[in-house]
């Protein structure tokens, strides 16, 4: 397991970039933290393999509603990267396992 941070690190609606463990490409993954939910993902738009993010820890959008794709604005669901809007729309973002083990998010594997 691989320490990520701590879940009271992350607002009740937030997100934080990682380096994933055990990768061979340079992407990294990032977490979000929605209220008592976790979720994390590896940081790479389905539709350009690009990094998600529109600055450090920057994934979601500006009402912490969605993951946005800073590229072209694709919208994913949080609860499960699924991409609702843009240029990708039906694809999802590659789930990273994780785990939170007294108030500390771990990554536990590299897809769910």
């Amino acid at each position: 397991m691989k320490f990520i941070c701590n879940l009271s690190d992350l607002a009740e609606v937030d997100s934080r970039e990682f380096v994933l463990a055990a990768v061979t490409t340079e992407t990294n993954g990032f977490v979000i933290r929605n209220h008592a939910h976790v979720v994390a993902y590896k940081n790479q738009c389905p539709h350009a393999n690009v990094p998600l993010n529109w600055g450090d820890d920057k994934f979601l959008d500006i009402f912490g509603s969605h993951i946005q794709c800073t590229l072209h604005g694709a919208l994913f669901k949080l609860e499960n990267g699924l991409c609702i809007w843009g240029p990708c729309k039906g694809q999802s973002l590659q789930p990273i396992r994780t785990v939170v083990i007294n108030d500390q998010i771990y990554q536990t594997g590299s897809s769910r």
